[in-house]
């Protein structure tokens, strides 16, 4: 599978609405996974990873809603998660059976001993949890001596592949 449609689409969010973006398959009404993705603090939902991650998952069979969350606050950017599950959720036309969260919520630059650290404390998480390392990666997801585009290639495999072994 290789074409995708994208729909523009507007979440409620209490009296407001979250602009989104609803990228799928082009073919494939049968689809059982969706992945929500935001953007970190001063993005939006077109910043170029965010779409080239749901293009990638949507050519590969699985729904994608990104969306454009301007509150910094964390509890509010947990309201408008949820907001987005439900809006997933009472969709129609897809039986979608797991639904994954993800985004650049943290621009977090590490360095050897923040990597143990970080890693120690992901051991203690009760839900399932797995890092992806990009090697010579910086929090804009750049690698010096890439391109922009095979980085993008890089991460959007890893991800597939992870949602893979998740049973998608």
């Amino acid at each position: 599978m290789d074409t995708f449609d994208e729909d523009t689409v507007k979440v409620p969010f209490g009296s407001k609405y979250l602009d989104a973006a609803l990228c799928f398959p082009a073919s494939l009404t049968d689809v059982h996974t969706a992945v929500i993705l935001t953007h970190g603090a001063g993005g939006d939902m077109n910043s170029k990873h965010l779409v080239s991650l749901a293009q990638a998952l949507a050519a590969d069979g699985s729904l994608c809603l990104r969306f454009t969350c301007k509150g910094l606050n964390l509890g509010y950017r947990v309201k408008a998660y949820r907001a987005v599950w439900e809006y997933l959720k009472s969709l129609q036309k897809f039986t979608i059976r797991h639904i994954f969260v993800g985004g650049k919520q943290f621009c977090l630059l590490l360095s050897v001993f923040a990597q143990v650290l970080f890693e120690g404390m992901i051991k203690e998480m009760k839900g399932q949890v797995e890092v992806f390392w990009l090697k010579g990666g910086n929090h804009g997801l750049t690698v010096k001596g890439r391109s922009e585009d095979s980085v993008l290639d890089e991460v959007n495999s890893h991800v597939i592949t992870w949602l893979s072994k998740q049973g998608k």
